[in-house]
């Protein structure tokens, strides 16, 4: 079982025009069961809430806060990091982790983490379920001068 990342459209340009705010903004983690399917048209939290986990059994719909999140550089390279993200004692079944900005207002989408990419779902049965966050952070980039 392998996790395959996918990134919407959009979440460059909201990157370098600031309408997402690594620094400031709130993020979360909402868990989605096989219903949706991917669209990287798809913008904001709107177009994936339909197809989240409910409340209960350990989920809180809107989904777990990232927590910590810090932006660092060293030596000409950006990381973004958080906490890894937790649900205590979850009973589900879900297929992606979808990260996005929940700033209140547009709540854009980031990118999708697809859980097993046979695709099957995850299943869970009172299980504390953690999305371990990569030594490298959730984001890494280097800027370079274009020719």
């Amino acid at each position: 079982m392998a996790v395959q990342i996918e990134v919407y459209h959009h979440t460059a340009q909201r990157l370098a025009d600031g309408s997402i705010d690594l620094d400031s903004d709130a993020f979360k983690v909402a868990l989605v069961d096989s219903s949706y399917t991917f669209d990287p048209a798809d913008t904001s939290y709107g177009d994936i809430s339909g197809c989240e986990l409910e409340t209960g059994n350990g989920y809180t719909a809107g989904g777990a806060a990232l927590a910590n999140k810090s932006v660092t550089q060293s030596s000409g390279v950006m990381k973004w990091d958080a906490n890894d993200v937790a649900w205590n004692n979850l009973t589900a079944a879900f297929r992606r982790a979808i990260l996005y900005c929940a700033d209140g207002t547009n709540n854009y989408l980031m990118w999708s983490y697809l859980l097993d990419d046979s695709p099957a779902d995850v299943t869970v049965t009172n299980t504390d379920y953690t999305l371990i966050v990569n030594a490298a952070g959730l984001l890494t980039g280097t800027i370079t001068q274009a020719d």
